[in-house]
């Protein structure tokens, strides 16, 4: 009897081997998916607080495990669709697995918002019009030497502005932002998230409509949001204290201190001549 369990229990237990190997077939392709494609750009910024140099591009991942981002590149293009440069070819490294959102960014970026981009780049976002277009294409995500970074066809996110100054051709939006890239103190910011297009399920975008002007909140993988304040004209940003009073007041408040030592003098004065005054007559 024992013999016979031993022979039917052998067959289970290839059975549920097998099995197990055919879910695993099965659910291979998913991580696939889940290399960088399903993310989108949500905030561009050219310019902050009078300074060009002030540039970064944030990515929210539409999900998890979208972190294999080693191949893919940061491209900008002219007003007409042409390419204007590679800002990052390839990005070279992995972001953090735990990354929600994420932040390429220039050096001037990173002095002004007190916090480090995941990847630095040389300014070169147009702040006007045109576009910025990030990814690579397809899941596979080829080295970028196989594929054309002049097609905006090959990256997962294209964000083009300025209205109808901007006039090439981007596949994942049929009109423009009205907006710049920024307006010196604000970012173009995302208000609408892609809800799906084709055979492109996660990428579908009205720039004219998903995107307005906000005040900027990057946020890099770290989880840290970068603080950018306007300085007021002067440096001055509020009074702190006394200490820090404009001129103008400080000056009031010494004439003020003239005035008030003048009036006790006269009164001191003014008293002890009454009293010499009285002595003399009661001698």
């Amino acid at each position: 009897m024992r013999s016979i369990a031993h022979l039917l229990r052998a067959p289970l237990i290839l059975m549920a081997v097998v099995s197990s190997f055919m879910v695993l077939q099965v659910r291979d392709p998913e991580p696939a998916l889940a290399l960088h494609h399903i993310s989108e750009i949500t905030e561009v910024m050219s310019g902050f607080d009078g300074d060009p140099d002030v540039q970064f591009v944030e990515i929210l991942a539409l999900t998890g495990s979208q972190y294999f981002v080693n191949n893919t590149r940061l491209t900008v293009f002219n007003p007409d669709g042409t390419l204007a440069g590679v800002l990052l070819d390839p990005l070279g490294t992995a972001i953090s697995p735990s990354a929600t959102r994420w932040i390429m960014g220039t050096a001037a970026f990173e002095a002004a918002s007190g916090i480090s981009a995941d990847f630095v780049f040389s300014p070169g976002i147009l702040p006007a019009a045109g576009m910025v277009c990030w990814g690579a294409p397809d899941v596979s995500a080829p080295a970028p030497g196989t594929w054309s970074a002049g097609d905006p066809n090959n990256y997962v996110d294209c964000v083009s502005y300025g209205g109808a100054s901007f006039t090439g051709t981007n596949p994942m939006s049929p009109n423009p932002s009205a907006f710049g890239a920024g307006d010196d103190t604000q970012s173009l910011t995302r208000n609408v998230s892609s809800t799906g297009k084709a055979d492109n399920p996660w990428r579908n975008s009205d720039d004219s409509t998903d995107f307005k002007l906000a005040d900027p909140s990057p946020t890099n993988g770290a989880g840290e949001v970068g603080v950018l304040e306007a300085q007021a004209v002067g440096g001055i940003t509020g009074l702190a204290n006394a200490d820090t009073l404009p001129l103008e007041a400080s000056q009031s408040s010494s004439a003020w201190s003239w005035v008030l030592a003048a009036a006790v003098a006269g009164a001191l004065l003014v008293v002890t001549a009454s009293a010499a005054l009285a002595w003399a007559r009661r001698s």
